[in-house]
């Protein structure tokens, strides 16, 4: 799991060009300290991965690519329910309207994600402002319960 942890780290580190090499150690240290069930998954899926890879004959230039996919895919996931970790956002109170909250709610019960570009719009129309936020929900990204955006209007954050 830390080899795993370690190379997600290093590309959102890359591929970001945001994170310094402080905020990567510190990452990596906070990270790989997890337990299971989130090691027994990332276990699973590297043994599902080269099972695969070696039925298939695949060369290890393929499962390379498989691997940094999954990851990234991986981080893309971590990005949804963090957000960034180091410019941690809050929302104002005044864009908490009916429909912002509604929409918020909806998509946290019924795990139906496809509101988030509603939800921005929602939100820019009670005065929100902050890009983070809206690029968030507008962004291609999947989203899953628990993303920052939707925690952060139910008080869940």
């Amino acid at each position: 799991m830390k080899r795993s942890i370690a190379a997600s780290l290093e590309i959102v580190s890359y591929a970001s060009g945001r994170f310094t090499n402080s905020a990567l150690a510190a990452l990596n240290t906070a990270f790989c300290g997890l337990e299971p069930p989130q090691a027994i998954a990332t276990d699973a899926a590297d043994s599902v991965l080269d099972a695969v890879s070696v039925q298939r004959g695949l060369s290890w230039d393929v499962r390379r690519e498989l691997m940094y996919s999954e990851q990234y895919a991986q981080i893309k996931l971590f990005h949804d329910v963090v957000g960034n970790p180091f410019l941690p956002e809050s929302i104002d109170q005044n864009w908490l309207t009916s429909t912002v909250v509604a929409l918020a709610q909806r998509a946290y019960q019924t795990r139906d994600f496809s509101l988030m570009p509603i939800l921005a719009d929602a939100l820019q129309d009670a005065g929100c402002d902050n890009a983070a936020i809206l690029d968030h929900c507008r962004g291609s990204s999947p989203h899953v319960r628990g993303c920052w955006v939707v925690d952060l209007i139910l008080g869940k954050a």
